[in-house]
């Protein structure tokens, strides 16, 4: 019983409520206008580039309760913050190196009169980073709000300690990054509350004072104030263990309400199943086990001969995904968490127990995402529609966070023929347009030097699929269509029309369609079209490549009669009636050179 009260209080220090932060507050103005006081501080010891888990401290000192307490925050690649021992939240939001996202809370509730501690995990996946998050170089940031603050502001007062006890997991790597093995018997245990000597720990190195957009002869990060609100983290109970080898389960484990006991020199094998995909932080709470191994393995589906089939079946089959290990140190009430949360309909459990027992106290998952709403409403006499729907909304959800992704298990990367879709989703049932708003400016951000945006943003590595690029054009004018934002839009039309001028530099004045076009110009994947190793352009339409693509003419088509509206409304009149006509003669010559009256069908070229 004392471990299931343990656990709920753990559980109560999660200040995330259906997403919304309680420590939320906004930003001093002055923040976005002037250079801060605060420096970029990293550890000395170490290269600001490779994999790295780092902890930081900074003491306080409070002569009274203060009503507020409010700092900014960010860090390279990502940062966990704790007040005297309690999570407040973590970020930074995604971005890019020339608009990086700082966040702002009030954590005076969380003070009290005399000494006080700022904790800070920060860490660098080095080479392992995943594909959607940009990043420079291990850093961290805290400026005060004010003068009251000030002596939050990270500086050569904060301590760092650079945790040998974490090291990458690669048996399998996607687009998300490496994952995890810790080794308890290396690690800090406590280091985040006040009472924690770091008497051993080592001043920082400061890299350069806060700068935000438009005030600097030179950059690292440029500050932006972040522009979407925090992720939901809540409590997702596992569901079931479908598969259990190597011990007798007390039937409440999963509950909370029953402890684990796996003997010393034991091999246990447990299969969860969540019963549906989820995004969340597994948390594992133990204590003994001095040695031991715990493997944790997530996948979305389970597999035979290398191929998945009916997620729901698993006889014959197995779990192939990420892997996390966690070494317990003998200790009381060890928490493991993931570092960045875990996508998986199935965990297997894979303990292997030394000359000690390992007690497992709890293992429950804390579910993350944006803090969408199910504001609109679906009703329906046929259940499976009523499936249907259930089963798409948790999609859409998997597929939002601080960015949208494509697939939340194997890429978490945010690519425009996705989004748009995806954005359309969440406005007709939340409303919320914060995340695509964010998405467009992102894709903004994106033009190259040709005037396109690349297809997928934020990315480490650039990719452009210009079709990608008119869907961006669609996806503005989605936004002008329901959102009374004309500010905004206005923003947008330059990017608009350096797209559009791009396009239409690449007709053909021979055909009157489009001609030869660079790039990856991906429209879908059917077997015609197919990708291999030696042939990176599948799913590119005969034509796209070369010329006289009648499906790329046609989109571009298509994406011109968006255009045309938005450039008529904000005041480009005769641009508008330029490309209304170029619209008129890509539409009439696709039909004259690839209309087939016998097959009643256009051709591809």
């Amino acid at each position: 019983m004392k471990y299931f009260i343990l656990s709920l209080i753990l559980l109560c220090c999660s200040v995330f409520v259906k997403g919304q932060n309680q420590y939320s507050a906004e930003p001093s103005p002055v923040l976005l206008k002037e250079r801060w006081e605060a420096e970029w501080i990293t550890c000395p010891e170490s290269s600001l580039y490779d994999y790295g888990v780092y902890h930081f401290r900074k003491t306080l000192t409070l002569d009274s309760q203060l009503d507020s307490f409010i700092i900014n925050i960010s860090a390279d690649n990502r940062y966990r913050l704790f007040v005297n021992g309690k999570p407040v939240c973590w970020g930074p939001a995604r971005g890019d190196i020339y608009h990086w996202y700082f966040d702002t809370v009030d954590i005076a509730s969380l003070l009290r009169p005399g000494k006080n501690v700022l904790a800070v995990l920060v860490w660098n996946f080095g080479s392992y980073t995943p594909g959607a998050q940009m990043t420079l170089k291990t850093g961290l940031i805290v400026q005060g709000n004010s003068s009251l603050e000030v002596q939050a502001n990270t500086d050569k007062s904060w301590k760092v300690y650079h945790d040998p006890a974490y090291s990458p997991s690669i048996e399998y790597l996607q687009d998300v990054g490496c994952s995890d093995i810790l080794n308890a018997s290396l690690y800090p245990w406590g280091w985040e509350n006040l009472d924690y000597n770091d008497t051993d720990w080592i001043e920082v190195r400061t890299i350069g004072r806060g700068q935000p957009y438009g005030i600097g002869s030179g950059y690292d990060w440029i500050l932006c104030k972040r522009d979407i609100p925090f992720m939901e983290e809540s409590l997702l109970r596992m569901n079931r263990i479908r598969r259990a080898e190597g011990i007798d389960l007390p039937s409440d484990f999963l509950k909370g309400k029953a402890e684990l006991k796996v003997p010393a020199n034991q091999k246990v094998s447990l299969l969860i199943d969540q019963d549906f995909l989820t995004t969340a932080y597994p948390e594992l709470i133990v204590s003994g086990g001095k040695n031991s191994l715990v493997k944790f393995t997530y996948s979305e589906a389970m597999f035979k001969d290398g191929e998945k089939a009916n997620r729901n079946e698993i006889e014959g089959r197995d779990v192939i995904g990420f892997v996390d290990k966690f070494y317990p140190d003998g200790g009381s009430n060890r928490l493991f968490r993931p570092l960045w949360f875990r996508t998986y309909r199935y965990i297997k459990l894979d303990i292997e127990t030394k000359d000690e027992p390992l007690v497992l106290h709890d293992l429950y998952g804390m579910y993350t995402g944006y803090p969408f709403k199910e504001n609109a409403s679906f009703d329906c006499d046929l259940d499976f529609m009523k499936q249907i729907w259930e089963t798409g909304w948790r999609t859409a959800r998997l597929c939002a966070h601080e960015t949208y992704f494509d697939c939340p298990y194997y890429e978490q990367l945010q690519y425009v023929g996705d989004t748009r879709i995806q954005a359309l989703i969440s406005l007709y049932v939340d409303g919320d347009d914060r995340l695509m708003r964010k998405a467009i400016k992102m894709y903004d951000y994106s033009r190259s030097y040709e005037g396109i945006t690349t297809s997928r943003y934020p990315s480490r590595v650039p990719q452009y699929i210009p079709p990608f690029s008119l869907y961006w054009i669609n996806m503005v004018h989605d936004y002008w269509m329901y959102r009374d934002d004309p500010a905004f839009v206005r923003n947008c039309i330059s990017g608009v029309k350096t797209i559009l001028e791009w396009f239409a530099d690449k007709v053909d004045k021979k055909t009157g369609m489009l001609g030869a076009i660079p790039h990856w110009n991906f429209v879908d994947w059917p077997t015609q079209w197919p990708w291999s190793k030696d042939k990176p352009t599948g799913g590119v339409p005969p034509g796209g490549m070369t010329g006289g693509s009648s499906i790329l003419t046609l989109q571009l088509a298509y994406t011109l009669k968006d255009a045309v509206e938005l450039l008529d409304h904000f005041g480009e009149k005769d641009l508008a009636a330029q490309y209304d006509s170029l619209r008129i003669s890509l539409c009439e010559n696709t039909w004259k050179h690839c209309w087939v009256e016998k097959k009643q069908l256009l051709c591809d070229d």
